[in-house]
């Protein structure tokens, strides 16, 4: 923002823009999954997101910093298709929760990472040491999936499904994407994500100029909130899978963040950190069951792919539009608390749409 003179809007649009390129690929994202198969497509996505970082860090100013945006956002789009699409294939149903609740760890984990070494690096050189760290960061992740990541043998596919390598017909994608349930999901993911991105893009600077508190411990304050939904993720796959139950575990947590987004707004300092251990613990239990309930909403493996796309239509959504319009509430009143309060409608419709859907 200092670099380049942004305002808090377009600051808001730069940390989110990369899920624009998203929210265009995401439906051709599962058709390229299933034309060029898990590993080139998987190699593919990484590559993407290392060209992106690259980009962004030789940067010299915000046009192309928000293109190289883009590019990164082409590659996380495609990899938040495959890697549940895989996981189906891998694992029988009744293990799905698990190994899906340990996947989903991929974003609070890169969130955590980065408000930990983020401020460092910045003080230690400058802005565009993050976006090399993150290029790095990337390339390691290229070469282990090149070396350990194996196409799936079908072991987990029911001998009554079509073969995993037979191309489904125009019926069939049209079956996938006029599911009603899977469309109400998916704006449920929208809801979640546009309230979730909100906190994990705005809470440092929020703490920082509403709290006066020091920017640095304000990053490692923010780290509280994807450490927990790091710790959630598995846990709600595992409860998911004894009980069997995912639309409960999606609807619980949206009616109390009804409660917890406004109150963003009156929390005072020295309950800052109960309310963020709070607000980990209930949120975090989302993610995974929205998989998981995406992917029940499927019974051919080979459509998952396709499912998974239609969730990720939420997910970039929500990602895209959240911080901006935070960020135009903000600067528009004046007031951090009329910020959280304007969450509220989303937290609402992310309810109801759940609420919506047939299953447990």
């Amino acid at each position: 923002m200092e670099t380049f003179h942004l305002s808090g809007t377009r600051a808001g649009l730069l940390m989110s823009l990369f899920a624009a390129t998203g929210l265009v690929v995401a439906i051709p994202a599962g058709l390229i999954l299933q034309r060029l198969g898990y590993r080139a497509s998987g190699l593919s996505a990484v590559a993407s997101v290392m060209a992106g970082s690259m980009m962004g860090a030789l940067s010299h100013g915000p046009a192309m910093l928000l293109v190289s945006r883009v590019i990164e956002g082409l590659g996380m789009t495609l990899l938040a298709v495959l890697a549940p699409a895989l996981i189906a294939l891998w694992f029988p149903a009744n293990q799905r929760g698990a190994a899906i609740g340990i996947w989903a760890t991929w974003l609070p984990v890169g969130a955590i990472t980065m408000f930990l070494v983020a401020p460092s690096l910045v003080l230690r050189w400058n802005w565009q040491a993050v976006w090399w760290f993150g290029f790095l960061f990337a390339a390691v992740g290229w070469v282990l999936f090149f070396l350990f990541v194996t196409p799936p043998d079908g072991s987990a596919v029911s001998p009554s499904d079509p073969p995993a390598h037979a191309q489904p017909t125009g019926r069939d994608l049209a079956s996938v994407l006029g599911n009603r349930d899977l469309w109400l999901i998916s704006l449920l993911f929208f809801c979640f994500t546009f309230c979730a991105n909100v906190f994990g893009t705005w809470l440092p600077s929020f703490l920082h100029l509403a709290h006066g508190i020091d920017l640095n411990k304000s990053s490692y304050l923010s780290a509280t909130l994807p450490f927990l939904f790091m710790l959630m993720g598995p846990l709600s796959g595992w409860v998911s899978d004894r009980t069997g139950s995912k639309r409960i575990l999606c609807l619980a947590p949206m009616c109390v963040s009804i409660l917890l987004c406004p109150l963003a707004a009156l929390i005072q300092s020295e309950h800052v950190l109960i309310f963020l251990i709070t607000l980990g613990c209930v949120l975090g239990f989302v993610p995974t069951c929205v998989f998981l309930a995406g992917a029940a909403t499927v019974r051919d493996d080979r459509l998952r792919g396709l499912a998974m796309s239609a969730l990720v239509v939420g997910l970039d959504m929500g990602m895209l539009l959240g911080p901006p319009y935070f960020g135009w509430v903000v600067e528009s009143t004046g007031e951090w608390g009329l910020g959280f309060w304007a969450l509220v409608p989303f937290a609402i419709v992310g309810t109801l749409a759940i609420k919506l859907t047939k299953g447990r």
